[in-house]
């Protein structure tokens, strides 16, 4: 079983990735870089062969929330265009544990 995490140096993905390390679950880490970049997230995904993908990824603002109503583009890709973009384009074009 292989695990792809999205949003993987988060705070959530960051717990995810210790707690699969406890539990000896292999992942692959998807950051920033790669899932602005749909090709290569549909790409990397197949490459990977993963069994599951979870998404961890959102935007909560830094240095607080308030920083989410400062940068309402970046609030609004994190936290609805992003998992979107995962279940229409990823999710449908990847074959998970093929």
């Amino acid at each position: 079983m292989k695990i792809g995490i999205v949003g993987a140096h988060g705070y959530v993905g960051s717990a995810l990735r210790a707690y699969c390390d406890t539990q000896g679950y292999p992942y692959a880490k998807l950051g920033r870089q790669t899932t602005t970049d749909v090709p290569a997230l549909v790409a990397h995904i197949e490459k990977s062969g993963l069994d599951y993908l979870i998404n961890c990824a959102g935007y909560t603002g830094k240095p607080n929330v308030d920083a989410c109503e400062l940068h309402k583009a970046e609030c609004l890709f994190g936290n609805a265009v992003l998992p979107g973009i995962i279940r229409d384009r990823v999710i449908s074009k990847a074959s998970f544990g093929a």
